[in-house]
């Protein structure tokens, strides 16, 4: 089972446990994708294009994106119910109608952010204890953003620094390279200087 099978179900578990069927799965078609999501938001809603000019890529049900940074099943479980108003009762904000909805499905003020009340949490850790005894627990380890190497242990940005008047800017690791290592001279008529001594030094070509 895939992660977004996985969580389609987790939707259809707190629509049983926490919106009591409010959601209407029948009759309103939804995907789950897992993914970067605008911004720092935990989950986002597309819906299905309705204006004219109607081409085949408008036709995609509700979608429901949750990014694929968060850890917690927990953390998700809870975005997703959040996120579940918005997509099934069709409200691109937090307006007065997503506020009602909210206070309805038991989260709490401020509405803007994800705030569930110690009775909805209880009413989603069932869900997941449900989903872990019919489905298991969540599949697969979430996506580890790459952090870059830095080359043979060398600073991208250097700051040299003047000894005598203590006067410091920042320069390229390319400007620097450029001049072969080259310092210029301070106005207070000073020779500048760089610390490199945190750099790993480069072994020697055999």
């Amino acid at each position: 089972m895939t992660r977004e099978e996985w969580l389609r179900h987790l939707v259809e578990k707190l629509d049983v446990i926490v919106f009591g069927g409010d959601l209407d799965l029948l009759n309103h078609p939804f995907q789950i994708g897992c993914g970067r999501v605008m911004g720092s938001r935990a989950t986002e809603s597309i819906q299905p294009y309705d204006g004219p000019d109607v081409t085949l890529d408008d036709f995609f049900p509700t979608t429901i994106g949750v990014n694929f940074t968060i850890k917690d099943p927990f953390e998700m479980a809870c975005a997703l119910c959040y996120e579940c108003i918005k997509a099934f009762f069709n409200i691109k904000k937090c307006d007065k109608q997503f506020k009602m909805l909210a206070e309805k499905y038991y989260f709490e003020k401020p509405y803007k952010e994800i705030h569930p009340s110690a009775y909805l949490e209880d009413m989603i850790k069932l869900a997941l204890k449900e989903m872990n005894e019919s489905y298991g627990p969540f599949p697969g380890e979430p996506v580890k953003i790459h952090k870059k190497d830095k080359k043979d242990g060398k600073k991208n940005t250097l700051e040299i620094f003047c000894p005598n008047c203590g006067y410091s800017l920042k320069i390229s690791r390319k400007v620097y390279d450029t001049y072969n290592g080259g310092l210029p001279t301070c106005c207070c008529g000073t020779k500048m200087g760089v610390d490199l001594s945190d750099e790993e030094p480069k072994e020697p070509e055999k």
